[in-house]
């Protein structure tokens, strides 16, 4: 562990054993999962933020060290059929990637494409879509939020979403849609909901020409300068992971951009502090006040809930800031 490590999960404040699943829930003082999971990270208004999301992870142990070797803000989706004895999702933490969990529901391609034992399908009874919603809650420890798969079906059967959604909100966490065309408001008319849901805005390998993945990546800062902000989804796939890795080690992100993790997105936009111009006395100047103003005391950072459980680097400082 190092000072980018993420809390160890379970959390016991957040939490809960039903029916022999550990999942997480709400804490005391309104600590979420989404908060005390999430990659420390404070977005800034003049920012444009870029999050790389990789989908999938778990199914193939080759991956996770490509993984490993990529930027800390890089977001991965882990998968919960993932094997326990692949399962690295606490690696991953460990060195600093924020992990969520991929929510395995009815495809476009659906009876042909199942989703399997723990899979959310169209017109199943509510009682068995939050049974199915825990298990896979339970499935990926320290998670933030789910994501839904690009070729997703379920966001158009009407109401099957809900009860999934409801648990997801109640329980503190987040909820990001793939699909190319779905709108927030399809997937949920439910007031506030919309707090906890974002879109993605590009599957960066749905064609597995490289040529095709080295374009799109180049064009990737343009169309994050235009929206501020972008949200780039690829596979776990070695090939995928190595392009990107090329990349980001080749571009030099200055401001305004800025690599986050995939909860920033989710966060409000914290204005810079501004100074107060110095006084200045004489011609053209402000004038000078006969008393010295007092200087102002100091602040003492916020203790989040996740620093109590962090512990700095050998010779480093402890931070704070993030979530």
């Amino acid at each position: 562990h190092t000072k980018d490590s993420l809390v160890s999960a379970p959390a016991p404040e957040i939490t809960e054993t039903l029916e022999g699943l550990r999942i997480p829930k709400r804490g005391a003082k309104d600590t979420t999962p989404a908060s005390l999971y999430a990659h420390r990270f404070t977005r800034k208004p003049d920012q444009v933020i870029l999050s790389f999301v990789v989908m999938n992870a778990g199914l193939d142990p080759q991956s996770i060290g490509l993984i490993l070797a990529l930027p800390s803000e890089v977001t991965v989706a882990y998968s919960p059929y993932s094997r326990a004895e692949s399962n690295y999702s606490e690696h991953l933490r460990a060195s600093g990637h924020e992990v969520w969990t991929m929510l395995p529901v009815m495809t476009d391609r659906y009876p042909s494409d199942d989703p399997g034992p723990i899979g959310i399908i169209g017109r199943m009874p509510p009682e068995e879509i939050i049974r199915r919603t825990h298990q896979v809650m339970a499935a990926v420890l320290g998670s933030v939020g789910f994501i839904l798969p690009p070729d997703e079906a379920i966001s158009g059967q009407k109401g099957t979403l809900t009860p999934v959604l409801d648990e997801i909100s109640a329980r503190g966490m987040l909820l990001l849609s793939t699909h190319p065309t779905r709108s927030i408001d399809q997937l949920t008319t439910t007031k506030g909901m919309e707090e906890i849901i974002r879109r993605s805005d590009l599957v960066l390998d749905a064609s597995l020409s490289e040529a095709q993945i080295r374009s799109k990546l180049a064009g990737v800062l343009d169309a994050a300068k235009e929206k501020g902000e972008y949200i780039v989804l690829l596979s776990a796939r070695p090939q995928s992971l190595q392009i990107l890795s090329e990349w980001l080690k080749a571009t030099n992100l200055t401001e305004p951009f800025a690599l986050a993790p995939l909860s920033a997105f989710y966060l409000p936009k914290v204005a810079p502090e501004v100074k107060a111009p110095e006084e200045k006395g004489g011609h053209g100047g402000g004038e000078k006040k006969d008393k010295q103003s007092k200087p102002t005391p100091k602040k003492k950072p916020k203790v989040l809930p996740q620093d109590q459980y962090l512990k700095p680097a050998e010779g480093a400082k402890k931070e704070g800031g993030g979530h």
